[in-house]
């Protein structure tokens, strides 16, 4: 098994207060140090990343740790910089707000050589760095949260159409491309449908671990949702098909209710179904928020039930805006 050769390859911007972390963790693998490289692509940072990482080097000189520029900004751009000049047959997508357990690139080389996948990764296990952060981690990490993004929070092991930090078999880039650089989101969604559709396989175990920082203020994760939301849209007009329907549930939440209000303005209809759409949302917002505070503490039952619809309604928003928008777009 330690016979492969890997590349980490990580797109970072502005990562001052994580990217430590993440090397800290990617060095302490239990993998041979001569088997594994560490490509890092910065997208131009103006805070102290780019000097954390020049440091880590230094004191870290018995690893294979790259720095390369990326000048479009974009990770789509960014992971393809260093795809291009990865040297191993085994190529992992890795997140610079993210820390790999021990055996993270064991057991991806493991469950590549035992499946007949051409990727294979692991559900992602979310922390929050602080009160709201703890929360938004819980929120992040429920089904009523993310809906059909198995890799938040399923813990079955099978094939499935996408993982977040995905390990590839290079022969992959190869076969059906890179990165679609049109893409500021959604790039990796995008390339693991495309596999799939060459006749891919994409296998997930809760063997392989890792570990995401999420968003740990309001502002930040209503604008990373409101984002996520816009970029769908934009995704499915540069590339239709790249997407499922799980990415527009939050728009069709946002549209339902809109909708209903606009109908009641001619008919008393509209509040009926309007009161239908809150009275079921609400049933599952405080059933799935009882579910997690029970678990977590009940201290947290005062407060997840405000920030699933924060979510929800961001994201929506950002997918009425980008139909809105999108005839802006450049194919």
């Amino acid at each position: 098994m330690n016979d492969h050769s890997i590349s980490i390859v990580i797109a970072c911007k502005n990562e001052e207060k994580h990217i430590k972390k993440c090397l800290n963790s990617l060095i302490q693998q239990n993998y041979p140090v001569d088997k594994f490289e560490i490509i890092l692509v910065d997208g131009m940072s103006d805070d102290k990343t780019k000097e954390i990482i020049k440091k880590f080097q230094i004191t870290n000189s018995e690893f294979q740790i790259r720095l390369l520029d990326n000048p479009k900004k974009i990770n789509s751009f960014g992971f393809n910089v260093g795809i291009k000049k990865a040297q191993d047959d085994i190529i992992v997508i890795f997140g610079a707000h993210s820390i790999a357990e021990k055996d993270f690139i064991t057991k991806n080389v493991e469950y590549l050589e035992k499946t007949s996948a051409d990727c294979v990764g692991g559900p992602i296990r979310t922390i929050g760095e602080s009160f709201i952060g703890k929360i938004i981690s819980f929120v992040l990490s429920s089904p009523f949260g993310v809906g059909g993004a198995k890799f938040r929070y399923s813990q079955k092991e099978g094939y499935v159409d996408t993982v977040a930090y995905g390990a590839y078999k290079k022969n992959v880039f190869n076969k059906i491309g890179l990165f679609d650089e049109r893409l500021v989101r959604n790039h990796d969604i995008e390339f693991n449908t495309r596999l799939i559709k060459s006749g891919g396989k994409i296998f997930m175990t809760p063997e392989i671990k890792s570990y995401y920082y999420c968003p740990k203020t309001l502002n930040k994760f209503s604008k990373q949702a409101f984002s996520n939301g816009l970029w769908n849209i934009y995704t499915s007009k540069l590339i239709p098909g790249s997407l499922h329907l799980r990415h527009f549930i939050p728009l069709c939440f946002v549209l339902g209710l809109l909708g209903s209000i606009l109908i009641s303005l001619i008919h008393p209809l509209g509040k009926w179904l309007f009161g239908i759409i809150i009275c079921l949302y609400l049933i599952s917002d405080l059933f799935f928020s009882f579910k997690i505070s029970f678990k977590s503490g009940l201290k947290y039952f005062l407060f997840i039930p405000f920030f699933f619809p924060i979510l929800h309604f961001s994201y929506g928003l950002g997918s009425f805006w980008g139909i809105l928008t999108f005839y802006k777009l450049k194919q």
